[in-house]
């Protein structure tokens, strides 16, 4: 279980995320909604360890391992794996290098063979083995990539940050099938939106709703459609 406890976040000196509590269980795909600049995506950015965002107070437990302190390198060997709103280009780097580094050289052609694989599931050719990494790529490219990274690395929780933004329709199909997939893999799942489009396709299992940095209402897919129907401040015509 990946656990968030009494999480306070701070950027600089503005708290962004106050006394924060959640519990993402494996098998769970848990929903985090709410309003633009709710804090949703620098919760994120604050568990994968992005230095600009202080974990001030509380802690991060990965089955039963205080990571809070730890290096966002450390954290991603100990199982945890965020999918950017924005994945970032990094140039001169090629997804065949970055194997490379993270394999030995016996395992090396299984793990090429595993990336062309995933690659293709995720609708990409295998020449992506061989460009570098985000550079060039549309918005639904980015997201196939690090989707088809996702699978090919397998880490036990995963932090979706606005998955189905810049889009198209059928990316946005596929990034749900694979989401329900996580979940049959006994992944957990913190899906990070503030679409609930997305959601009607998903086996979720719980929906906590974000306003200005506080968790203000827990419960299940009735709350996604209360927020559709209603919004977030409960206004018929918003």
């Amino acid at each position: 279980m990946l656990e968030l406890k009494n999480i306070t976040i701070n950027a600089g000196k503005r708290k962004i995320v106050e006394n924060l509590n959640m519990k993402i269980k494996a098998g769970e795909i848990n929903v985090l909604f709410g309003p633009n600049a709710a804090g949703k995506s620098s919760l994120a950015l604050a568990l994968a360890g992005h230095p600009e965002y202080k974990i001030t107070k509380g802690k991060i437990i990965l089955d039963g391992e205080n990571i809070t302190k730890k290096a966002p390198e450390y954290k991603s060997r100990k199982g945890l794996f965020l999918l950017f709103q924005s994945p970032p280009s990094v140039e001169g780097v090629k997804l065949r290098d970055l194997l490379s580094t993270i394999s030995n050289e016996k395992d090396r052609l299984k793990i090429f063979e595993k990336a062309k694989k995933f690659l293709l599931t995720a609708g990409l050719s295998e020449q992506f083995l061989n460009r570098e990494i985000n550079k060039g790529f549309s918005g639904g490219e980015k997201k196939k990539f690090e989707l088809a990274l996702l699978f090919l690395l397998s880490p036990k929780y995963v932090i979706l940050d606005e998955p189905d933004s810049g889009v198209d329709i059928d990316s946005s199909k596929l990034i749900v099938e694979k989401i329900n997939e996580l979940k049959s893999l006994s992944k957990g799942v913190l899906l990070i939106t503030h679409y609930p489009a997305i959601l009607k396709n998903l086996n979720i299992d719980k929906v906590c709703v974000m306003k200005n940095g506080k968790i203000v209402e827990e419960g299940g897919r009735e709350v996604a459609e209360k927020i559709e129907e209603k919004g977030f401040n409960g206004d018929k015509n918003e």
